[in-house]
């Protein structure tokens, strides 16, 4: 995972810190990956008509892309705690 192991050595932290752990920075990249995934089938589920999926996929994208949004919160509030602690 790119984000996981791209911040796991930007950000200076002590063994005992629960953010030294980079599961939810795997969890944004697979939240992220999902949305690609999601928006892939809605295109092609428009491009074929089929307008139930369309509908399913619509909602999936926008459950995900909140799911998304809060990892993306909880995230950086962490990094700025960090950054003024």
């Amino acid at each position: 995972m790119q984000l996981a192991r791209l911040f796991s050595w930007k950000i200076e932290r002590s063994p005992d810190d629960p953010a030294s752990d980079s599961v939810d920075w795997e969890e944004l990249e697979r939240l992220t990956a999902r949305l690609g995934a999601l928006h892939d089938r809605l295109e092609s589920a428009e491009a074929v008509g089929h307008f139930g999926t369309v509908n399913t996929l619509e909602r999936d994208l926008k459950r995900v892309g909140s799911e998304r949004q809060h990892q993306i919160d909880r995230l950086l509030h962490r990094v700025v705690d960090q950054a003024a602690a």
